[in-house]
């Protein structure tokens, strides 16, 4: 289930990291480079209200899956009932002689 989750994330990262890129800002953004009427045939005259959409979606996903994972993690904190990992037990003061 972890690994179907994470791969989950990773999708949803790549494609975001893409859509967000497409998006036009004041300076066209990567999809001018590209070619901006390609994109604009492709998605119609709504290319705008699309992209936001789809952003809006895989933002979700995203965090979503961020925290699944933070949940049924490995290491998760949560399972361990708030002690880190890895805390190192109390040492053993040497007794007094007497």
């Amino acid at each position: 289930m972890f690994g179907i989750i994470l791969f989950l994330q990773t999708v949803s990262a790549f494609l975001l990291i893409f859509i967000i890129l497409l998006q036009a800002g004041r300076g066209g953004g990567i999809a001018a480079a590209f070619g901006g009427a390609t994109v604009e045939t492709i998605f119609g005259s709504r290319r705008g209200n699309v992209l936001t959409k789809a952003t809006a979606i895989l933002a979700a996903i995203f965090m979503l899956t961020s925290l699944l994972l933070v949940r049924i993690g490995p290491a998760s904190l949560i399972k361990h009932k708030g002690r880190p990992v890895g805390e190192r037990p109390q040492v053993a003061q040497p007794k007094e002689q007497k």
